[in-house]
């Protein structure tokens, strides 16, 4: 079951612990059986182990990040523009010459916000398994919209 936890909050033991107490209820929940394959043989207890303490980095890494900003998680896996979803946004459409129109769905990874007394800032956390850095030049020239995109929907 979700809770809402301020990981900024946390020690190092309490990340291991709720990240262990969570690892333990997904592979043994009982009525779950897309993980039972990980309590299957050694090997695979072994690649649950490595898996955990990958979890255990991943969240050490956002709770570090939540100390040095008031930016907090609001929404992630934000679908937007897909037809005949549940969704909480809407998607793009840009009309185009000969009765066309081109519409832009999609997923955003992780919308952050945090709250002044005049205003409400948002910040879009775009998950990449490479390095990349958002180019303000390549946006300038229509060749990196996605993050633009995104902004643009909410």
């Amino acid at each position: 079951h979700a809770q809402n936890i301020d990981l900024a909050s946390l020690s190092d033991e309490d990340v291991k612990q709720l990240v262990a107490q969570t690892v333990d209820q997904i592979v043994h929940d009982p009525q779950n059986f897309d993980y039972v394959v990980l309590t299957s043989s050694n090997r695979m207890h072994y690649i649950t182990t490595q898996l955990e303490k990958t979890i255990q980095q991943m969240v050490q890494t956002l709770r570090n990040q939540q100390t040095l900003t008031p930016m907090r998680p609001q929404n992630t896996e934000l679908i937007f523009g897909q037809p005949n979803q549940k969704q909480a946004l809407s998607g793009l459409s840009f009309d185009l010459p000969d009765n066309r129109t081109v519409k832009v769905r999609g997923r955003i990874d992780r919308i952050d916000s945090m709250s002044t007394k005049e205003k409400r800032y948002f910040g879009i956390v775009d998950y990449k398994s490479s390095d990349r850095k958002f180019d303000f030049n390549a946006a300038y020239d229509g060749i990196s919209m996605q993050l633009l995109t995104y902004l643009d929907v909410l």
